[in-house]
C-alpha cells in the first residue's frame, strides 16, 4: 500500500509544481484514502494546504483592494473625473483594477458607463448643431476607450455630418455667386426692356434663393416697366399694342392693379374710338349718298340739256335738210324753163 501510496504522492508533487491545485488535491485525497500516514503526500497535502490559504488571503485583500478601487472611481465620476486629468480619473482607476484581475466585470461595466456619459453628451451636442464640439468629445473619449462601438459608430456619423455642412456651405457660397451674377442680369434685362427674358431670370432666382428679398422686390420691377411700356402705347395710339402688353404683364403678374386698371382705361378708349369710327363713317355714308344723289341730279340734268341739245340739233338739222328740200324743189322747177331758152338760142 505505501508503494502505491508513494506513487499517488509523486504524481501529486508533479501536478501541484505545474499549478493545478485541484487535481493535486483529489491525487493527494485518493492517496491518503490507500495510505493515511504516508509522509510524502502529507507533506504534498500542506504545502498545498498552505498555497491554498495563501491564495486566499491574497484574494482577500485582492477583494478588498478592488473594492476601495471601486469606490475611488465612484467618487471620481462623481466629480466629473472620467479621463482626466492624469493620474486621478475614473477610466485610470478602472484600468488598475483590471491590471489586478483581468476579468472583473464591475470595472469593464464602468469603462464602458464612462465611455456611455461621452456618447450621450457628444450625441447631445450632435443634436444641437455643434458638430465640432461634438468631434471633440468622441475623439477624447475614443484616445482612452478605444473600442466603444457607439462612440466610433457616433465619430463617423459626425464626421460625414461635418463634411456634408462643408460641403453646403461651399455650395452655399457657389449658389450666393450664381445668384449675383443673375440678379444682376436680371436688373440689365429690366433696364432694356427684356422682360419676359427678366421673368425667365425672376422664376430662375426664387428656385435658387426664395428667401432673398431683393428676388421678391424683383417681380413689382418688371410689372411696372409692364405698365410704362403700355401707357407710351396709349400715348401713341396703339392702343391694341398696349393691350398686348399689360397681357404679358398679367401672365406675370396676375392682379397687378396697375395693369387691370389700365387695361379698363384702354378697352373703353377702344370703345370710345369705335363709336367715334362708326359715327365718321356714318356721316361719311350719309355725305357720299348725298354726294351721289346730287351726282345723279347733276348728271339728270345733264341728261336733260343734252337731250334737248341734240333735239335741237335734230331739229336744226331736218330744217336744214327740208330747206335744203325747198331749194332743191325750186330749182327742179326753174330748170325746164332755162332749157327752153337754151334750145331756142341754138
Amino acid at each position: 500500500y505505501q508503494r502505491i501510496a508513494n506513487m499517488y504522492a509523486e504524481n501529486a508533487d508533479t501536478v501541484f509544481s505545474n499549478g493545478d491545485l485541484k487535481k493535486t488535491g483529489n491525487l493527494v485525497e485518493q492517496g491518503l484514502a490507500v495510505g493515511s500516514n504516508n509522509p510524502r503526500l502529507l507533506d504534498v497535502q500542506g504545502k498545498l494546504n498552505k498555497l491554498i490559504a495563501s491564495m486566499q488571503k491574497q484574494k482577500e485583500e485582492q477583494e478588498l483592494k478592488i473594492r476601495l478601487l471601486l469606490e475611488k472611481a465612484k467618487e471620481q465620476i462623481a466629480v466629473s473625473k472620467l479621463i482626466s486629468p492624469e493620474g486621478d480619473n475614473a477610466y485610470g482607476t478602472y484600468q488598475t483594477i483590471l491590471s489586478v484581475e483581468k476579468d472583473e466585470v464591475r470595472a469593464l461595466n464602468g469603462i464602458k458607463e464612462i465611455g456611455d456619459r461621452y456618447y450621450r453628451s457628444a450625441k447631445q451636442k450632435q443634436n444641437q448643431r455643434n458638430l465640432q464640439d461634438a468631434l471633440t468629445t468622441v475623439n477624447d473619449a475614443l484616445s482612452v476607450i478605444r473600442n466603444h462601438r457607439d462612440l466610433i459608430t457616433l465619430q463617423r456619423q459626425i464626421q460625414t455630418q461635418i463634411s456634408d455642412k462643408e460641403k453646403y456651405k461651399r455650395q452655399q457660397v457657389a449658389l450666393k455667386k450664381r445668384v449675383e451674377r443673375l440678379l444682376k442680369t436680371a436688373n440689365n434685362q429690366v433696364s432694356k426692356a427684356r422682360l419676359r427674358d427678366a421673368y425667365l431670370s425672376y422664376k430662375k432666382l426664387k428656385r435658387m434663393a426664395p428667401s432673398d428679398q431683393r428676388i421678391n422686390r424683383l417681380l413689382p420691377k418688371i410689372t411696372d416697366k409692364y405698365v410704362v411700356i403700355a401707357r407710351n402705347q396709349q400715348r401713341r395710339g396703339k392702343l391694341n399694342n398696349a393691350l398686348s402688353t399689360i397681357q404679358q404683364g398679367l401672365a406675370v403678374s396676375p392682379d397687378n392693379n396697375q395693369l387691370l386698371t389700365l387695361r379698363s382705361q384702354i378697352n373703353s378708349q377702344i370703345v370710345t374710338i369705335k363709336r367715334q369710327e362708326k359715327a365718321r363713317r356714318q356721316a361719311e355714308f350719309k355725305q357720299q349718298e348725298l354726294a351721289r344723289q346730287r351726282e345723279a341730279e347733276r348728271k339728270k340734268i345733264e341728261a336733260k340739256k343734252e337731250a334737248q341739245r341734240q333735239a335741237t340739233i335734230r331739229r336744226k338739222q331736218e330744217l336744214e335738210r327740208e330747206a335744203e328740200a325747198q331749194r332743191k324743189a325750186e330749182a327742179e322747177k326753174i330748170k325746164p324753163k332755162e332749157e327752153i331758152e337754151v334750145f331756142g338760142t341754138f
